[in-house]
This record gives C-alpha cells, sequence and structure tokens, in this order.
C-alpha cells in the first residue's frame, strides 16, 4: 500500500477496534473512558491531583507506574502523529485510566495488574528504540507495527477491566484440534495472566520484525536492539575474565557498604540476588576500581553497573544510584594521589587542586591521569605550578578539558610507548594478558613490535602509560587494561596510517594467541581449547568491531590476510552457540577480504565463511539457505588446483548432515558417502592409512539410524565411540555427540533405560568440556533424559528433567523456538500423568499442561506456519537440527 492508502487504513481499522472495545463494556465504563482522553489528564488525575486526598488515596503501586505510563505516551505521540492525520489515542488513555482506578479498588489487582502493564511497558520502550533507528526506507512497516501494537494494547486493557468487571470469570472456551474445552474451573487470575502472556508474545513478535527490518536497512551495523532480558542474553557472549585486585582505594566506602547489606556478606546461594548500579558517565571508572571490594562469589549473585535508569528496575532485585564526584571530593582524590608531591604551601595546593577537579568536573579518570602528568619525573610540578603551565595552553580553548588532557599525555610520549597504546586501543579495554605482548610461538612480530620481546624495552615502554594513567595492570593477575575513552580518544589522535598499522600490530599479536585449527585429519574443531579461544575471543571481537568502526571513517582502511584468517576461525563461535556474533563476523569478514588483494587467499576464506553462515542457518532452522550456502562454498573448492581433499569432505559431510536436518536422509546418505571416498582418496596420496574421519563414521552412523538401518548404525557408532576414546587429549565433544546418537538409537530399539543411560553419559561427557550448561545439546541431552524417564513411567524424574531443559531453551527461543516448543510439549504431558495419578493435584497440574501445551504450539508456530496437528513428539522434533535432535 502507498501512504494515503495506508493512513485510510489506519482510520477505520481504529474506528473499528474501538467500536468493538465499547461493545464489550458497561455503559458507565464507556461514560468514564471518554472522559480521559489524554496522558496529560491522567496524569493531573492519578499523579498531580489537587486534590490532596485524592492524591492520599492512589496507592503506591499504582504511583511507581508513572514511568511506565510515561513510555505509553510517547508511543500514543507517535502513533498520534506519525501514522495518519485525524488519528487519536483518546481510547488508549481512557481504557488504561478506568483499569487503574479498578485496580485501585482491588488489593489483589495491585499485586498483578501494575507488573503486567511493567511488563508491557518494556516491550514499547523497545519499539520507541527502534522507531528512532528507522528510515525513510523501512516507515510503512514500521508504522504498520506501531499500529498493530496500539490494536494489542486495547484489547488486552478492555479484557482486563471486563475481568476486573467480573464479566470474564465465568466459564471460557477454547480450541484445540476442532474440540471445546471448558474452562470453568481456572482462576480469573490465571486466566488474566495468560492473556498478558499471549499479548507480550504478540508484542514480541511485532518487535522482532521491525528489529530485522531496522537492522537490514541500518548502516551501522550490529546496533543493540531490543532491550528486553532474552534478546540481551542472546547478544552478549559470557566470557570468562580474571578477578582484579586493585592496590588503593578512595571513597565510595558507604557504596560498598550497602551493596554489601543488598547481596549478603555469608556467602549464601538459596535465592538469587542482583543489584543495579545506576551511575553516571563520571562514575564508571570509580566503580571499576572498587569492585574487589564486593563480596561475590560468582553464586547466585549479580552485581550489573548501568547508565540506563530503566535496567536498575527491570533487571535486577535492587537497586543504588551512584552520583558523580564534586569538585570537593574531586579536589581530596587528587590530594590523595598526590600525597608524596604536595608543595608547602598547603592552602595554595588544596585550592589548585580544587580548581582543577572542577574543570574535570569530578571525573575520576581525567583526575588520575592529571596526577600522572604531575608525577612525571620530567614534569616534577606542584599542583598550583601545573595549573598555571596548563592554563597558558592555548589549544585547550578549542578542546573540552579532557581532549586537552588526553593530547597533552599523548604528546609527551616516547616511540615504543605510542605504538604499545596504538595496539592497547584496538583490543578489548579489560584483560591484556602479558603474555599477549611476549608471545614466541607463531609469526615473527612486526619490527615496531620486537621490543616486546625484551622484557626490559617492553617495561620502558609500558611504564610512561602505567605513570600516566593511560593503562592499569593488576597487582596478582599482571592483566592490563586501558580505558575505553582512552582508547577512542588515542585512535582519534593518531593519523590515518598510524591507526592502520597500529591495527595490524593488535591483530599479530591476537592471531598468535588464538588456537589454530587444522585440516589434517578433519579436526577442524576447538573444543579442546575452548579455554584458551574465551581468552581471546574478546579481542577478535574487539578488532571486528574497530574494523566497522574504522572503514565507515574512511574506505582507505583494510584488513590484513592474518586478520581475515583470524576471522576465519570463527568456527569456535558455531561450537560455543554463539550465533549473533558468528554471524556479524562471518559478514565483517566476506567485506573484509574485498579489500585483499591475494585473490587465492581471499577464495580460499570465502568458502571457509559460506561454511560457517551455513552451520549458523542450520542451527537456527533455515536449512535450505544453509544447504544453499554449503553447496555455493563446495564448487568454489572444486575449481581449486589442486583440490584440498580435506576441506572437500569438509563439505561434503557438512552437506550430509544439513541433509539430515532437512529430513532428506537418503540423499544425506549419498553425501556421506561422498564424503568417505574424497577423504579415503585424500588420505591415501597423503601417506596416511586408507581410512576415513572418525567425526564423519559418526554422521554417518547417525544418518542410518533415521534411515532405520540400525545394525549398520550400531555397527559404525561402535566404531567411532572407540576411536574416539582413543583419542589423545580426549575429544569429549564428539564422544558427548555419539553417546546422543546411541542414545536415540537405544530408544528406537525400545530399550528406554539403556537410551537414559546413554543420553546422561553424553550430558556427563560435554560437561567435561563445556563449564556453561546453556549450549542447546547440553539442553537436548537433558530433554532426552526427560523424554525417555517419561517413557518408563519415572514420572516425577521427567518433570524435572523436562523443567531442567526448559531453564535452558528458554534462552534460545527467540533463534530456536522449536527446541523451547518441545520441552514444553513434553512437560505438558509429564503433568498430566502426575494429575491423573494423584488426584490431590488434579486442578493444579491440569492448569499447567495447558499453559504449557498453549505455549508449546505457540513456538512451533512460529518455525512451521502451516502447524495444525500439535500432539505428537514427532512434529516438534523434525524442525530440530540434527546434532541434538
Amino acid at each position: 500500500m502507498d501512504s494515503s492508502e495506508l493512513e485510510r487504513y489506519f482510520l477505520s481499522n481504529w474506528a473499528q477496534v474501538i467500536e468493538q472495545c465499547e461493545k464489550s463494556l458497561e455503559p458507565d465504563d464507556i461514560d468514564q473512558v471518554r472522559l480521559i482522553t489524554s496522558w496529560n489528564v491522567l496524569q493531573k488525575e492519578l499523579f498531580d491531583p489537587v486534590d490532596t486526598e485524592t492524591s492520599k488515596r492512589t496507592p503506591y503501586e499504582i504511583s511507581v507506574l508513572e514511568p511506565t505510563l510515561g513510555h505509553f505516551h510517547r508511543f500514543t505521540h507517535i502513533f498520534e502523529s506519525q501514522l495518519a492525520p485525524g488519528l487519536h489515542a483518546h481510547f488508549f488513555w481512557g481504557i488504561v485510566g478506568i483499569l487503574l482506578q479498578l485496580t485501585a479498588r482491588d488489593l489483589q489487582a495491585l499485586s498483578k495488574i501494575p507488573q503486567m502493564l511493567e511488563s508491557l511497558g518494556y516491550k514499547i520502550e523497545a519499539f520507541e528504540q527502534h522507531y528512532s533507528a528507522s528510515t525513510s526506507e523501512n516507515a510503512n512497516q514500521v508504522k504498520e507495527a506501531c499500529f498493530d501494537i496500539q490494536v494489542q494494547l486495547v484489547q488486552f486493557f478492555t479484557t482486563a477491566v471486563k475481568s476486573l468487571r467480573g464479566k470474564e470469570d465465568e466459564t471460557h472456551h477454547y480450541k484445540r484440534a476442532g474440540q471445546d474445552h471448558p474452562h470453568g474451573q481456572e482462576d480469573r487470575w490465571s486466566w488474566l495472566q495468560r492473556k498478558c502472556t499471549n499479548t507480550y508474545r504478540a508484542l514480541s513478535e511485532t518487535l522482532e520484525r521491525i528489529e530485522n527490518l531496522v537492522a537490514a536497512r541500518s548502516p551501522v551495523l550490529g546496533q543493540a536492539s531490543s532491550p528486553d532480558m532474552a534478546t540481551i542474553t542472546q547478544q552478549v557472549s559470557l566470557m570468562r575474565l580474571p578477578t582484579n585486585m586493585y592496590p588503593s582505594f578512595f571513597d565510595r566506602e558507604d557504596t560498598f557498604e550497602k551493596i554489601d547489606q543488598i547481596l549478603g556478606r555469608d556467602g549464601s546461594t538459596a535465592a538469587f540476588r542482583s543489584i543495579a548500579l545506576r551511575t553516571t558517565q563520571l562514575t564508571q571508572r570509580e566503580l571499576a576500581n572498587g569492585s574487589g571490594l564486593v563480596s561475590n562469589d560468582g553464586h547466585g549473585k549479580a552485581i550489573i553497573t548501568t547508565r540506563n535508569h530503566n535496567l536498575v528496575y527491570k533487571f535486577a532485585t535492587s537497586g543504588l544510584e551512584i552520583t558523580s564526584w564534586d569538585a570537593k571530593t574531586g579536589s581530596e582524590f587528587l590530594l590523595f594521589l598526590l600525597k608524596d608531591n604536595i608543595a608547602r604551601d598547603i592552602q595554595a595546593e588544596g585550592i589548585s587542586a580544587v580548581e582543577l577537579a572542577e574543570k574535570l568536573n569530578g571525573h575520576a579518570l581525567g583526575i588520575s591521569h592529571m596526577a600522572g602528568l604531575i608525577q612525571q619525573n620530567s614534569w616534577p610540578m606542584s599542583i598550583t605550578e601545573f595549573m598555571r603551565t596548563y592554563l597558558k595552553d592555548l589549544r585547550r580553548l578549542h578542546k573540552t578539558e579532557l581532549q586537552a588532557v588526553w593530547d597533552i599525555s599523548f604528546g609527551t610520549l616516547e616511540k615504543d610507548s605510542r605504538v604499545l597504546l596504538g595496539v592497547a586501543s584496538f583490543l578489548a579495554p579489560d584483560n591484556m594478558a602479558h603474555e599477549l605482548f611476549d608471545n614466541r610461538n607463531g609469526l615473527d612480530p612486526p619490527d615496531d613490535l620486537k621490543f616486546c620481546l625484551d622484557g626490559l624495552e617492553f617495561l620502558e615502554a609500558m611504564g610512561p602509560l602505567l605513570t600516566l594513567a593511560l593503562m592499569k595492570q593488576d597487582q596478582w593477575t599482571s592483566i592490563f587494561s586501558c580505558h575505553r575513552m582512552v582508547q577512542t580518544h588515542f585512535r582519534s589522535f593518531l593519523s590515518p596510517e598510524e591507526r592502520q598499522q597500529a591495527f595490524n600490530n593488535a591483530v599479530v599479536l591476537v592471531y598468535n594467541a588464538f588456537p589454530k585449527q587444522s585440516d589434517a585429519t578433519n579436526k577442524n574443531q576447538l573444543y579442546q581449547k575452548w579455554t584458551q579461544c574465551n581468552l581471546c575471543l574478546q579481542h577478535v571481537l574487539c578488532l571486528k568491531d574497530n574494523f566497522k568502526e574504522e572503514r565507515r571513517r574512511s574506505e582507505k582502511f583494510t584488513a590484513s590476510l592474518l586478520f581475515c584468517k583470524l576471522l576465519e576461525d570463527s568456527r569456535y563461535l558455531c561450537e560455543i552457540n554463539a550465533l549473533r556474533e558468528l554471524e556479524d563476523v562471518c559478514e565483517v569478514n566476506l567485506q573484509a577480504v574485498e579489500t585483499l588483494n591475494d585473490q587465492e587467499h581471499a577464495i580460499d576464506i570465502k568458502a571457509s565463511t559460506l561454511s560457517h553462515q551455513a552451520n549458523m542457518y542450520e542451527s537456527i532452522g533455515k536449512v535450505e539457505e544453509a544447504i544453499e550456502l554449503n553447496i555455493k562454498g563446495y564448487n568454489m573448492r572444486l575449481k581449486e588446483k589442486p583440490l584440498k581433499g580435506g576441506l572437500l569432505g569438509g563439505f561434503e559431510q557438512n552437506l550430509g548432515y544439513n541433509y539430515n536436518t532437512a529430513n532428506k536422509h537418503e540423499e544425506a546418505l549419498i553425501w556421506f558417502e561422498k564424503s568417505r571416498i574424497t577423504w579415503t582418496a585424500w588420505n591415501v596420496e597423503e601417506g596416511r592409512e586408507e581410512d576415513w574421519p572418525t567425526v564423519t563414521k559418526k554422521n554417518a552412523a547417525r544418518c542410518l539410524v533415521y534411515l532405520e538401518r540400525y545394525n549398520e548404525a550400531q555397527a559404525l557408532l561402535d566404531t567411532s565411540i572407540r576411536e574416539f576414546k582413543q583419542e589423545k587429549p580426549l575429544n569429549w565433544a564428539m564422544l558427548a555427540y555419539a553417546y546422543f546418537v546411541q542414545g536415540i538409537l537405544e530408544r528406537r530399539g525400545n530399550r528406554p533405560e539403556a537410551a537414559e543411560a546413554s543420553f546422561m553419559e553424553a550430558q556427563n561427557m560435554w560437561s567435561k568440556g563445556d563449564q556453561g550448561r546453556f549450549h542447546p545439546f547440553n539442553a537436548g541431552c537433558i530433554y532426552k533424559t526427560g523424554v525417555v524417564c517419561l517413557d518408563q513411567g519415572k514420572v516425577e524424574a521427567a518433570i524435572k528433567h523436562l523443567r531442567d531443559s526448559i531453564e535452558i531453551t528458554k534462552f534460545h527461543a527467540d533463534t530456536m523456538p522449536v527446541e523451547h516448543a518441545r520441552s514444553l510439549f513434553k512437560l505438558s504431558k509429564a503433568l498430566i500423568q502426575k494429575s491423573s495419578s494423584n488426584e490431590n493435584e488434579n486442578d493444579v497440574s491440569e492448569n499447567e499442561a495447558q499453559d504449557l501445551r498453549d505455549e508449546a504450539e505457540v513456538y512451533l508456530l512460529r518455525r512451521d506456519k502451516g502447524a495444525t496437528d500439535f500432539g505428537n513428539e514427532d512434529v516438534y522434533d523434525r524442525w530440530v537440527p540434527i546434532f541434538w535432535r
């Protein structure tokens, strides 16, 4: 539709929505709705009443909703001003007003309705962010989403009003598979909560559509989108960093005393506790410097630092606001740092310290930096002398105070210190191990980095950076860090040529540190090196982000071959299921290889990157795209002269399990057979034993299971497990996958106890290498264990395992909805079995089972839009990737 048609659509359909909603309301409620026509009217009624008695009567639970309603206000402003002339949100505010009035009179409603409004408000806040990032190219789609959200909200609010009026707590009916089921015994709050959950999901789907549109059109890759918890957990990789200990601490003792009180000092993990520290930009450094004082054993406690006010209330059980220092406290901090450099005139020094702190707005990092300048041996000044010199620098008149601070410091650095800071400015700021700089393995460092191999020369280069507070070093771990502000300012300080060289230097260091793959025996895997990969990954991702930023600044900025090879090792991201990071790394690498002059290497890297992209697409259910990418990469490999047998056989194997996932098992077996022939021939050509890789044998065995050729599958699987066990070091991941296939085979042979043992062995083996528990394969092991327990009638054990699997699958539900759906479905089946054997739990279990079944259907429909059958395991499993099906 063009713009005029879209406007007519909005106006006519909005009128219909209002008419339908009003028809379902009582006459008195309709009159009240029409009295509250805007946010301003509602605000005066609830939050700024002239009548003091009215003010006293507004419950606290409603008063704290004002920020949430503020988001609704900004949303309705978009609705009224951007969609169509004459479109009004009067009914929206009227129905919200009635809902709040009814809530204020009902104690039970006060404990329920505000929470529902807050949860929906988070989605509205997310829409505001997407809207601000939208462009003219996707304007109409964003407007349609805005309209859909408005309709979903008013329909839910109307339903809630009717429920509070008692019109919706009678017998309800809903359809499933052509049958009516009475809900006469269902509690009205359970029913209304389900309606709220459905609305929340509908909003999430609308937002996901807009997020994809905005991301696809946005010139800035990788921008954050919806701030809800599910999105955040999927976008952020969890990386283990060493504990930092700081040699000194100033101020904030009361803050950390409060944190200890909230989190508890006793180390108890009975209940998860978290605190969000809302800070200003000026206090982030202070907080980092004091984090070592916080009692946090890592089990059941979390500290969130943020400058986003909403996060304080959204994700944490408690919140604490930390204000920046004033000039007086800042001056005391400066005097504290310079206690050995104070001149005799204490009063003059104190005045100068206040003046300096005031110019830096109490910025802890800036003050620390100034102290470093004053303490330099080549500039032995008092604070007063320094201020006189500092104020004479006319360059300050054209810059912010902090920019002037950085430029003065950067200008004093010798060559090696400048090179070192250049490298640090492109790395992840918080975890630069000393070994990263003096690693003698791998490629020789560039000439301007060779000083790093000499311990004394390295210390001489690092010394001024530590003195000037441009970098820090942990006294226990020797880990270096560089504040993000220092990194940003120094990169801007460098010339384009210097930035390019600094980036290339950083790439060499990270490339040497990152573990390498080898295709010699089809071990293009990094499972056994996850710990080392994890330590390097943050630097890889930081280099990737900085490359994107530099390319935006100038198309003359190019990638080195080493950078492209480093990103080519993104196999690790696939192994740990960091799919969002994998997607971005692959996209950046395909852009980076276009800047290479060496076309032979460029084509080689492109083919590998296509393989990684295919792995990602298969994992999120887009198997046809995965097949297309692997075919493209395979054809590129076929054109290489000479042929690279290992890489070619790898593509054939990848296509084998692609077709397994696509439920084309006969075709899958053809590709596994091709891979076997290719590998065997290549091994003979290379002078090795005439054999094919154990990994391929295991994957072929799985294919045979789905072809119901069980005896052949068992023989091949026995060989695979035996060979995996003989490998040194133990290939724990592949052995775990083999045990998982064994479990499937045992279940198909109607041996549920043996299947249970195999699935548990698979999970135990996986846990030997993966210390986390949020990988979908781990969830698959737990899910399958629950399923075979249910097969055996071990209902309580099944319920436990299935609930555990849901705790994992819910974190991947947006990208892997079917894995979550099948866990919900099976848990609903287990609860029904439990209720049938225990009359006392009939209502509770059946109600929960029905909710889970509803939710399972919603998630299955996200993948299978035409689904009509939701009642058996196979309709879910057929959409699950073959690795954990």
